[in-house]
């Protein structure tokens, strides 16, 4: 009986730990500047992975000089890794544009943005 108390005990602790080293990013908007696709909309999927562990994805038709608001919050611990695609054929197929890892090192800041340059695409996210 006096085990129950010890192990509840050790993991208040290590969740206190966890918590107190955890970092929040706001993923703010992407925005188009130049599309991939010569005809039609970019059909942009984003995939959130926090600490290396997919949690979300956001699905966007997009062109030309359009803004994606996202607004949407992630805490992480270690990083926050946001990887963009353009997908074909119903979501079935989809070629990667780009990728931004987000560490501690770059949490807090006011506002930054991360380029996916392409031979014939630019996106830019932006976070907070």
């Amino acid at each position: 009986m006096s085990k129950r108390p010890i192990a509840l005990a050790i993991g208040l602790v290590f969740l206190s730990v966890a918590n107190a080293f955890a970092f929040d990013v706001t993923l703010a908007s992407l925005k188009c500047e130049n599309q991939h696709e010569v005809f039609g909309n970019d059909e942009i999927l984003v995939e959130v992975f926090v600490d290396g562990i997919k949690t979300k994805e956001f699905r966007k038709d997009m062109r030309r000089g359009q803004t994606f608001s996202i607004e949407e919050k992630f805490t992480f611990t270690s990083n926050l890794r946001v990887v963009v695609y353009d997908t074909d054929n119903q979501g079935k197929d989809r070629q990667e544009l780009g990728s931004q890892t987000m560490t501690s090192n770059g949490a807090g800041s006011a506002s930054l943005e991360g380029n996916f340059p392409g031979s014939d695409h630019r996106y830019i996210l932006n976070w907070r």
